[in-house]
């Protein structure tokens, strides 16, 4: 006796309509007509398959290297909790999650400074300045940048440099909201 299934118990497995299909599938070409048609699907097949895996492959150093909230992460573990800190708006948004783990997009002590000259920021707070994340709110939101982004008064003392962002402290007691 047999101890394995039969063949007929495999073939009432399949759904009979699949049967062809499959049959096609697994056995080599027919004709002699089908055969380059074959090949050539085949060769479009691994081109397609090799070009998506190389555009894959492109975007693997920009996800190892990952910019995106490394900056704010850092600036936010080295201020204090009463550390008075102002920059764009959308560094602050980051800078705000990233020191009170909330949604706001600012507190009392990270502040965006739109709108702002260096003469109002008050005396002992940072200003982060990151020249990568204003040009692309420039490019793509018409941001207006302040006078002091581009030329930081020469009293602000550089505190931290990473690629395109600086954070400057200006010299001075307070800094407290």
């Amino acid at each position: 006796m047999p101890t394995g299934p039969s063949r007929s118990s495999i073939a009432i497995s399949i759904p009979c309509c699949c049967l062809p299909r499959l049959r096609r599938l697994l056995s080599p070409s027919s004709t002699e007509a089908e055969r380059p048609l074959g090949r050539e699907r085949s060769f479009w097949a691994v081109v397609t398959l090799l070009l998506f895996a190389l555009l894959c492959l492109l975007q693997v150093p920009k996800i190892v290297a990952g910019r995106a909230d490394r900056l704010e992460r850092t600036v936010a573990r080295s201020l204090g909790a009463s550390d008075l800190i102002f920059s764009d708006f959308r560094t602050v948004r980051n800078l705000v999650f990233f020191r009170t783990q909330s949604l706001a997009p600012s507190t009392a002590t990270t502040v965006p400074f739109e709108k702002k000259e260096a003469a109002q920021l008050p005396r002992g707070a940072y200003v982060l300045i990151d020249k990568e994340m204003i040009e692309f709110l420039t490019r793509s939101y018409k941001y207006e940048r302040p006078t002091f982004v581009e030329q930081p008064p020469a009293s602000w003392k550089q505190v931290w440099v990473q690629g395109s962002a600086t954070l400057y402290r200006i010299p001075g007691e307070g800094g407290a909201p």
